[in-house]
């Protein structure tokens, strides 16, 4: 197959039936000649199937070398799995100031100054939102759109991800409300899709140990805020509580079969974290004389 040149192209440009010449170098370079007599630059190819076609340009303001060039990087991005045509068209549509995605990105901008979690709230509109709403004006988002998303998502399944993607859209249209993006909020009266449980915060054994060694090396009444940390069979909560130390449940005690209350005194809570990290003990052991030990191996 012969190679296209300029002055063979410039041969071929008579008005006629409309026809392509592939050119010899590029596979799937074509120039077209219009039945009016000019010409043009075609590249074809398939994406996903199916055949496509790309318009790159008019001859002689798009030469061959240019021409081929163009189409040689379009092939590159078709390898990359990116449609070139659909980047083009992409390209030439300006996007809406009303769209979804317009109105997220502004959004984003302004609470990247005061919210430091906004990164993860990017992610969310980025993974869940704008797969499902991109191309939709934010105005045209209805109550019904935003139930039918958070129910693809507890189908997944990932309930509790529902429940962030609803509060995230629910800051987002609150943020659109007031800047008159929006009349009112299709998130208003929806509730939290799934059901979510308080963890317990339990102490180890270890970590039991390190609250009663480092209470010992500051002395009972001289650490802590005015909280006391009361350990029942084996689970932590701070309380306010001016009561003095004591110890129950007998002369030896480790882990969950402890009780003990401690008396707060002057001490900064930042010193006792800071003692509590120093101290690693395994084992500890206290009595009802208000005496704790702690040992290290």
């Amino acid at each position: 197959m012969a190679k296209l040149t300029a002055k063979r192209i410039k041969a071929l440009m008579k008005p006629g039936p409309g026809k392509e010449y592939p050119d010899g170098e590029v596979p799937g370079l074509y120039c077209a000649i219009q039945p009016s007599g000019k010409a043009s630059w075609v590249l074809r190819y398939r994406f996903s199937g199916k055949t496509r076609k790309l318009s790159i340009g008019m001859f002689p303001e798009i030469s061959v070398d240019m021409a081929r060039a163009a189409a040689l990087e379009a092939r590159r991005t078709i390898k990359l799995g990116t449609d070139p045509g659909a980047m083009k068209k992409a390209a030439k549509t300006p996007p809406k100031s009303d769209s979804i995605e317009t109105a997220v990105g502004a959004y984003i901008e302004h609470i990247k100054p005061r919210n430091r979690s906004w990164p993860e709230t990017l992610r969310i509109f980025t993974v869940d939102v704008l797969p499902v709403w991109r191309g939709r004006r934010i105005g045209d988002i209805a109550k019904a759109d935003v139930k039918s998303l958070l129910a693809s998502i507890v189908g997944r399944p990932s309930p509790i991800m529902a429940n962030r993607v609803l509060a995230a859209i629910r800051r987002f249209f609150s943020w659109a409300v007031e800047e008159d993006l929006v009349e009112v909020s299709p998130c208003a009266s929806i509730k939290a899709p799934s059901a979510e449980v308080a963890r317990e915060r339990v102490l180890s054994d270890r970590e039991l140990a390190q609250v009663l060694a480092a209470a010992d090396a500051c002395g009972y009444h001289r650490f802590a805020p005015a909280a006391a940390v009361r350990v029942t069979q084996g689970l932590a909560r701070i309380e306010r509580n001016p009561s003095k130390i004591f110890c129950a449940g007998g002369t030896e005690q480790k882990g969950r079969g402890a009780r003990c209350e401690i008396d707060p005194g002057h001490q900064s809570r930042s010193s006792f974290a800071e003692k509590t990290t120093r101290y690693q003990p395994k084992v500890c052991r206290f009595d009802s004389s208000r005496s704790a030990q702690a040992s290290q191996s």
